[in-house]
């Protein structure tokens, strides 16, 4: 048993040989991986010190966003308002001409009465003077037809007007769909911002790095936004909610039915997923 043990030790003192010459030959490379290390570590302080200002103004840059959006809000609020005044305005300038083509029509259905009774109660009037009273009734008959021209084009006018103001609200949408698109940005910058801080803080803890005040700061959780919000250059929805609107009118003034305002939310089909405005829910249940 003694023979074999000493027949072992010169296997193993070549064992013994064959680790030095291994640490021999690891000692350059532990040597370049220390000095690697001595020369990235202020490299990796930079890139720390650069991501937390990064993180830092992140929350600026939300805040920035978020009075974009805020402002671009209240000038749109604003401009409806405007708009609300012009429609109203115009709605009674339309009336008041179709109220004057009424007034016309009753003048010339007078003078046809007039022409009439004259004719009825003058037992064969002097030529000359039924002469002067055919042009008469034939000049007042040729300004009353000016007048109704001029008065037809005023309507057709006040109802292209309104056609635009309707036109000009529902492009006003873009604000909303602005809003929501932002605040899809401001959800993607929160995110990043809280992976900064993560890759930050593993930063800090694993290279011991003194300065580790650093801190997430707490922020508004966001609203609820569609990131794939779009523009709709599509008049339809407004058609549909003035169908509706005049079919309520029409029937009296009764509530609308759960049918309709299914239809108004969904765009008519049920399966489009867009949202009514606020401006068509207030008109569907008779705001102004």
């Amino acid at each position: 048993m003694s023979v074999i043990r000493l027949n072992e030790i010169p296997r193993k003192l070549n064992e013994l040989r064959a680790v030095f010459c291994l640490g021999q030959r690891a000692i350059p490379f532990l040597e370049d991986v220390f000095t690697f290390l001595e020369e990235i570590s202020p490299l990796m302080d930079e890139i720390n010190a650069s991501l937390r200002e990064s993180t830092d103004k992140m929350p600026h840059a939300r805040s920035q966003l978020e009075s974009v959006t805020q402002a671009t809000e209240l000038a749109t609020n604003e401009i409806m308002d405007l708009i609300d005044v012009l429609q109203a305005m115009t709605q009674e300038a339309r009336a008041d001409a179709e109220a004057r083509l009424h007034d016309v029509e009753a003048l010339r259905q007078a003078d046809v009465r007039l022409q009439a009774l004259l004719n009825d109660h003058l037992d064969d009037p002097d030529e000359a003077l039924q002469d002067a009273l055919d042009a008469h009734l034939s000049e007042r008959q040729a300004t009353y037809e000016a007048l109704e021209t001029h008065l037809h084009a005023q309507v057709d006018s006040f109802k292209r007007t309104r056609d635009s103001l309707n036109q000009i609200l529902m492009s006003l949408q873009v604000q909303d769909i602005t809003s929501q698109q932002i605040a899809a940005v401001n959800h993607l910058i929160e995110n990043i911002r809280t992976r900064m801080y993560e890759l930050t803080t593993r930063l800090n803890d694993r290279l011991s790095f003194e300065d580790t005040d650093f801190a997430l700061a707490e922020v508004e959780a966001p609203s609820t936004f569609d990131p794939n919000a779009r523009y709709d250059h599509s008049p339809d929805r407004q058609a549909q909610a003035d169908d509706i609107i005049a079919s309520f009118q029409t029937s009296g003034g009764g509530p609308a039915s759960q049918d309709e305002i299914d239809q108004l939310f969904t765009g008519g089909d049920g399966l489009s997923g867009e949202r009514a405005s606020q401006d068509d829910i207030d008109k569907l249940f008779g705001g102004a």
